[in-house]
């Protein structure tokens, strides 16, 4: 290993710790150095890379979240006259109170399905859902919701495509495969998918 390379990621190790609160885990789960989770949870064998915030976020099972993304960041009120923080949160940056009425900049929660990837240095946006299978490109602004199995992408994310055709995205979707212990079909076929929706309506 290039010795310069070694040092630098001691280094990002040591000053960059990654800060967790209030988080529930499921099993087999990561969190790399220098992330932020905050009131949220992680699904089975889902991780977060590094320097990413999360806040008030529940992520499903089997998702894979880039680095330095922020997912339910902050917001602040439109309808006051101002929108500082100064005239709301007693722990404002700024040090000073002159409030007399709280507002809640973490309330909304944002969902993010199953077997969601999530690209580097996306933002997306606190009070959206992002459904099971879903795809967001790197470097991407996600302002609304995005339906399960497709593909977004830009600032502002628009849709780019499908992953699978309608009918195998509601057989997915119907399996829960992501709910259950990976089993010999779906490693069998986990690059086939009209071939394991064939083996599990067999079972059924």
């Amino acid at each position: 290993m290039n010795m310069l390379y070694y040092f630098s990621y001691v280094k990002f190790k040591i000053f960059n710790p990654k800060r967790i609160k209030n988080t529930r885990f499921g099993k087999k789960t990561f969190i790399g150095n220098g992330s932020h989770v905050v009131n949220s949870e992680l699904g089975d064998f889902s991780y977060i890379a590094y320097n990413t915030k999360c806040y008030n976020t529940r992520i499903g099972n089997y998702c894979s979240i880039g680095s330095d993304c922020v997912i339910g960041g902050a917001e602040h009120p439109l309808t006051s006259i101002s929108s500082s923080p100064v005239f709301y949160d007693k722990k404002n940056p700024c040090k000073v109170y002159f409030g007399n009425w709280k507002w809640d900049s973490f309330s909304k929660e944002t969902i993010i399905g199953n077997d969601v990837w999530i690209g580097d240095h996306s933002l997306i946006k606190a009070g959206l859902s992002i459904g099971n299978g879903s795809v967001v490109g790197m470097g991407s602004v996600v302002t609304k919701n995005i339906p399960p199995y497709e593909v977004w992408a830009g600032n502002p994310a628009k849709f780019i495509k499908r992953r699978f055709n309608e009918e195998i995205v509601a057989d997915l979707m119907n399996s829960n495969w992501w709910v259950k212990e990976p089993d010999d079909n779906l490693i069998k076929y986990i690059n086939d998918s009209k071939g394991y929706i064939s083996c599990i309506s067999k079972k059924d």
